[in-house]
């Protein structure tokens, strides 16, 4: 169990937020959604699995999220769009067509050299090894 809880706080972005937030000067909430496609790079991540996984590393770090929804997802791409304009660095966020959202291209290299991720594919596999293994 312990190593789920682990790679639950990897993939949820928890441990990557305060990072990204010292970085960027996001704040810790706002951290905590971008990190979620920090380290589902290079997959998209519909609205709703966004929201579950920002609910489970809320819960795994003792914050109140109040009511999320969908607007929740949106508002927050919205301001951290806006917060990475400010500060002169490319949009983080690529919207996808289908529903849901991303990295964005023009900033993995950013991200990278800054926190040696996104950890992409290899890592994704990996966690859903561990789900299945602990299911």
């Amino acid at each position: 169990v312990e190593s789920l809880e682990l790679s639950l706080r990897r993939y949820t972005g928890l441990d990557l937020a305060p990072e990204i937030g010292a970085k960027t000067g996001l704040g810790r909430s706002f951290s905590m959604w971008l990190s979620l496609l920090v380290e589902a790079y290079p997959r998209t991540l519909s609205t709703d699995l966004m929201l579950s996984l920002y609910e489970h590393a809320a819960e795994l770090a003792r914050m109140e999220t109040g009511d999320l929804n969908e607007n929740s997802v949106r508002v927050a791409v919205l301001r951290i769009r806006k917060h990475f304009a400010e500060i002169g660095l490319p949009d983080p966020v690529e919207t996808v067509s289908a529903g849901g959202y991303r990295l964005s291209q023009g900033i993995v290299g950013w991200t990278t050299a800054n926190f040696g991720r996104p950890a992409g594919v290899v890592f994704a596999k990996t966690v859903q090894k561990s789900f299945e293994h602990h299911a």
